[in-house]
């Protein structure tokens, strides 16, 4: 897969929510489907929260914008289904941003919840490093 598109969409997702003709734009830029592509984004994402190179909320952000658009879309949805490993890596984003009734006062809901996670799934969707 080049490069440069998913690039270009992680670029976009950490300004805004994305717009449908961009993502779609994007994929065909990557010569690969809609549904490739957002999974690319969101092991990237993982994996980069994963490594300290990005912040839980730069990758949380992330992850809303791509969550929104494929939500608030108005395509049909064989143009934007979404993805299990992107939703599965959207949520492990959003288990973080709360600490839940249960969770003692300093527990860190991002180091409970999110990475434990996104450990999980990087063993099971490895990508190379």
């Amino acid at each position: 897969m080049n490069a440069a598109p998913l690039q270009r969409l992680i670029d976009i997702a950490l300004q805004q929510e994305v717009p449908v003709p961009d993502l779609l734009a994007l994929a065909e830029q990557a010569s690969c489907g809609t549904s490739e592509l957002l999974d690319q984004l969101s092991l990237h994402v993982a994996r980069a929260f994963i490594d300290g190179a990005l912040p839980f909320e730069r990758g949380d952000f992330i992850m809303n914008s791509v969550f929104s658009t494929l939500c608030a879309s108005d395509f049909p949805s064989n143009y934007l289904d979404m993805p299990d490993l992107t939703y599965e890596v959207y949520l492990a984003f959003d288990s973080g941003e709360y600490r839940r009734p249960e969770d003692a006062p300093d527990v860190d809901p991002v180091e409970k919840y999110t990475r434990p996670m996104l450990l999980r799934l990087l063993e099971e969707h490895p990508l190379p490093r």
